[in-house]
């Protein structure tokens, strides 16, 4: 029986970018300074912002919090920043939290901060008992079981940890949180070649060089315009929380009315990537194509990179695909022979261990401007330094399920 169609959403360009909005909501909130509501609607911008000034200003304006939704939103920031004393109060926050639940997902939501906080306070134990709790009441919250997972791999036996991943898959944990954990697991155990088919790179990952929109006379009109937006943008950001990212800039949420070739961009996305989903209709059954989401939204975002500029490890744990549209991209890079600049797939060896992580191997791709790369959200991956002053300019976006009740 063929899968039901694919359908991927767009978000409605903002007439406002991030800063204008939070400027907005700042003059509500200090013109209406008890109402709950404006306060968890500022914050939340704030903390969308991904900045460390952003998230301390969301801070000081949930202190007072005494709201279930309030203290989850201040539970969760102090986690995000891991200040001095900020665990011992994400604590308080979720426990208040807790108290306050009214159903399964809100109680396993305040159970997990609660598991986290009692982690960062060195009582594992605790911690550990209290994630379980949080993923058995809600098996589709993926954040117990990523800290969990980021435990286990390196302090238990990897059987464990890969049993552990399929019990909690067979719960309802999303897909990509299980198998980019799977990944490591299995290369750890020296089961390499089930370690690449899990990754599915050699039959997932899809390049190409998608045509210019109409409105450009020629891909290089286009990419000049796409940076135009993007180094104006009233977004742009030389500071981000992600402790992945190194000395880059980027933009969160770029697409406004006010920027057509990032609009013309999306359009582009939305075709290729509707395009491959219902490809993979006709392929051989496999977990990341079963996986597959009838609806999902694409959620974006601009990183300027610099000379030294490069990401760590990581995979985008809330998508089903991810990829990246390289808009510039030094002729150093696209005709090097090194990897500087490169994006590679892998599995990281501060998890897996170094030998595991050297008998997997790296897979190298080589960007060149006008490049679009799609993989699925699982896969383990980095960037290289480039090494040349020149920035190199990339759309990252990732396809995230919208999930339906049941």
């Amino acid at each position: 029986m063929p899968s039901p169609a694919f359908q991927l959403k767009l978000r409605a360009p903002r007439q406002h970018s991030q800063q204008e909005e939070i400027d907005l909501a700042r003059q509500t909130l200090i013109a209406s300074p008890t109402q709950d509501d404006l306060r968890l609607h500022l914050a939340t911008l704030l903390i969308k912002f991904d900045s460390p000034a952003a998230l301390a200003e969301a801070i000081d304006h949930l202190r007072a919090a005494t709201t279930h939704p309030l203290l989850t939103l201040l539970a969760s920031a102090l986690l995000l920043r891991n200040h001095p004393g900020d665990a011992a109060e994400a604590l308080t926050a979720a426990t208040q939290a807790l108290e306050l639940s009214s159903d399964s997902p809100e109680k396993s939501q305040a159970l997990t901060h609660l598991g986290r906080a009692h982690i960062r306070l060195g009582r594992s134990a605790e911690g550990r008992s209290t994630l379980e709790q949080a993923l058995q009441l809600d098996p589709a919250n993926p954040e117990p079981f990523q800290t969990l997972n980021s435990l286990g791999l390196q302090s238990v036996r990897p059987d464990v940890a890969l049993a552990a991943g399929r019990q909690a898959a067979t719960r309802g944990a999303t897909y990509a949180h299980v198998v980019s954990a799977e990944q490591i697991a299995l290369a750890r155990l020296g089961l390499i070649e089930k370690a690449h088919h899990i990754q599915g790179l050699d039959r997932f990952l899809y390049q190409a060089d998608p045509l210019t929109p109409p409105g450009w006379p020629t891909p290089q009109a286009f990419h000049q315009a796409l940076a135009q937006e993007i180094l104006t943008h009233p977004d742009l950001r030389d500071e981000r929380r992600d402790n992945t990212t190194n000395q880059t800039c980027m933009v969160n949420h770029p697409t406004l009315v006010r920027t057509p070739a990032l609009r013309a961009l999306d359009a582009i996305l939305q075709r290729e990537i509707t395009a491959y989903a219902t490809r993979l209709e006709t392929t051989a059954p496999d977990p990341f194509v079963k996986s597959r989401p009838t609806t999902a939204r694409l959620r974006s975002w601009c990183v300027i990179v610099g000379s030294v500029g490069h990401e760590e490890w990581h995979v985008h744990r809330n998508g089903w695909l991810s990829g990246v549209y390289y808009i510039h991209v030094p002729d150093a890079v696209a005709h090097g022979t090194t990897s500087a600049g490169c994006l590679t797939f892998g599995i990281p060896d501060h998890l897996a261990g170094l030998p595991a992580a050297n008998a997997f191997g790296q897979r190298l791709i080589r960007p060149h401007t006008g490049l679009m790369v799609l993989f699925p959200s699982h896969a383990w991956h980095r960037t290289f330094p480039h090494g040349v002053d020149e920035n190199r300019l990339c759309y990252s976006f990732d396809v995230n399920p919208i999930l339906t009740p049941a």
